[in-house]
């Protein structure tokens, strides 16, 4: 048996005392608010990717999403590597081996109270600063007063690759979670 009415607005199911309340239309009911709340939300999760066995590549495919839609695009990197390793990490953006972010530790300092991870462009003789604050790679900040110049904006991204030089891989289990501003 179904609820006896609905909600006028998200069309919630309405239960009196004895109607026998199912799982199925409390978990529609549950989708639906979720739904509502998050379309009120200026800030989507975009995409979320999962290492699924140690790595030394790991590309994040974008091609299906519409990067205009978004007025920042932000990628928390968790992918639990080793730092102290002393081995680099790179990021690339559409695979242009050319154009390499590098993933580097960095201890506290006056700016930030706690160690974060930055990713730099380098590009020829210049050094285009894609962002830095707690692991968060944010192409509309730029720190330290560098100026940011790249014709790879986040309209032309296709593809993230997170990628280890040596031996040390991509534990399994991080994360490469995308959010997005809304216009």
């Amino acid at each position: 048996m179904s609820s006896t009415g609905k909600t006028e607005t998200l069309g919630l199911n309405q239960w009196a005392r004895t109607d026998a309340v199912r799982m199925d239309d409390f978990n529609a009911d549950n989708a639906k608010i979720e739904a509502a709340l998050t379309s009120l939300l200026p800030i989507r999760r975009i995409r979320t990717v999962t290492v699924s066995q140690d790595t030394l590549t790991m590309e994040v495919d974008l091609s299906d999403i519409n990067m205009n839609d978004y007025s920042q695009i932000w990628i928390d990197f968790r992918l639990g590597v080793d730092w102290t390793a002393k081995k680099d990490m790179y990021l690339r953006l559409n695979n242009i081996a050319t154009d390499s972010y590098k993933c580097a530790y960095i201890s506290s300092n006056q700016f930030w109270p706690t160690t974060y991870n930055y990713m730099y462009l380098y590009t020829g003789l210049y050094r285009f600063s894609l962002g830095a604050a707690v692991s968060w790679l944010i192409p509309t900040y730029i720190p330290y007063g560098e100026v940011a110049s790249t014709a790879l904006t986040p309209a032309n991204w296709t593809s993230i690759t997170c990628y280890r030089t040596g031996v040390l891989p991509i534990p399994a289990g991080g994360t490469v979670k995308i959010y997005g501003v809304v216009k």
